[in-house]
């Protein structure tokens, strides 16, 4: 069985190939080559020392001056210059518009590469911006109240809840717990006020309703629901839906 040999070709194993066919690629004396007798790869220059297949032998010699060829005048050496002249131009042409055309597809490819790379980069601040303002909400979604009437024997009037929303999201829906205290202590009732499509950077008033009874007011931020930012927030359920370090992550 012929000896299958292998080389390296612009970085990649090529082969089998046979000891005919690797002279017939032209290779430089540099070319990386390896076939089963050697314990690790070599040139082919190195090859042409130990290995007799691969030596280099002088062409044949062919008498010019007899026999049926033409003998070579300054016509015919004009035409093959002229000849080698067109091939030279040709592959230069040829090679110029290949390397324009790898130019312009590696030019799109890193354009497409780096809009990849902002788009990473973009959605990265955005996941910290939101859940600084899921885990530190009650810094940027503030609630607080106006002055209110009340008398002595009981009864509360005129009374508005604000909320700021100082996020860069619309909230979908917030409650207010406002919880209406007896003169004598104690919770009278309890009210929920409910604000919806509350925009981003703004405040939005309500007003509460009349108690017959109580002379002060408790008030606090219940329940948040916000899907722009994926933000859920229940007062019920100290502990949120999330993971530990973000608990009121939720899917919308």
């Amino acid at each position: 069985m012929e000896t299958e040999y292998f080389i390296i070709l612009d970085k990649e194993k090529k082969g089998p190939f046979t000891v005919k066919e690797i002279k017939l690629l032209n290779l430089k004396k540099e070319t990386p080559v390896w076939y089963s007798e050697l314990t690790d790869w070599t040139t082919l220059g190195e090859l042409r020392k130990i290995n007799p297949l691969f030596a280099s032998t002088p062409p044949p010699y062919e008498n010019k001056t007899t026999g049926n060829y033409p003998a070579i005048n300054k016509k015919n050496i004009g035409v093959i210059i002229g000849l080698i002249l067109i091939a030279i131009i040709i592959l230069y042409n040829l090679n110029n518009g290949k390397t324009h055309s790898s130019n312009e597809l590696t030019t799109a490819d890193s354009i497409q590469i780096r809009k990849a790379e902002i788009e990473k980069e973009r959605i990265q601040r955005l996941t910290i911006k939101n859940k600084n303002y899921r885990n530190n909400w009650s810094e940027y979604l503030i609630a607080e109240r106006s002055e209110f009437q009340y008398n002595d024997f009981g009864g509360i009037s005129n009374l508005s809840i604000f909320l700021i929303n100082k996020t860069d999201y619309k909230l979908a829906q917030l409650q207010v717990a406002v919880d209406y205290i007896k003169a004598a202590g104690g919770i009278y009732k309890t009210e929920f006020i409910t604000f919806e499509n509350v925009k981003p950077k703004s405040k939005m008033v309500l007003n509460a309703p009349n108690s017959d009874r109580g002379t002060k007011i408790e008030y606090r931020i219940c329940n948040i629901y916000a899907p722009s930012f994926h933000f859920c927030y229940d007062e019920s359920n100290p502990v949120g839906n999330g993971s530990l370090n973000d608990p009121w992550f939720c899917k919308n």
